[in-house]
């Protein structure tokens, strides 16, 4: 007989929880493309809002895996936003990447030294994107 006080069984955990990425965009149609990219990657849902100020609430609430910024968003734009997210302690460790279509170098300076892990040009690449998701997640999509 087997001490059922004992047995804890050897069956691992299926890892079933879908990491997280919040998208913060403003132009309907580039949401459309990451909700398009997102839902060919296994284990990753997303969760989208228009405004920095929202996907900071959205960020408190979801705690999310990984967010990905725009640049030019109306009120708050994604370098005052990524700085509020690196001030805040329980949102700090998050990776943050910028997605812009401003490429030029003196943004993405500013953008990296304001806390990007890096920083995504429009129209996007996609071996990039994948890649920035990949390395944020530390996880094969």
């Amino acid at each position: 007989a087997v001490d059922q006080g004992q047995w804890r069984g050897t069956v691992p955990q299926q890892k079933t929880q879908d990491r997280i990425l919040l998208y913060v965009e403003d132009d309907p149609s580039n949401l459309a493309l990451m909700e398009a990219i997102v839902d060919r990657l296994q284990n990753l849902t997303m969760i989208t809002t228009h405004t920095a100020e929202l996907g900071l609430a959205l960020a408190e609430k979801h705690q999310p895996d990984v967010i990905i910024l725009d640049i030019n968003l109306p009120e708050m734009n994604g370098v005052e936003a990524v700085k509020h997210l690196k001030a805040n302690e329980t949102l700090s460790g998050i990776p943050v990447y910028a997605l812009s279509a401003d490429a030029m170098p003196d943004t993405i300076q500013r953008g990296l030294s304001a806390g990007f892990e890096d920083y995504l040009t429009k129209p996007i690449n996609l071996q990039k994107l994948v890649g920035a998701l990949e390395a944020a997640l530390d996880d094969k999509l």
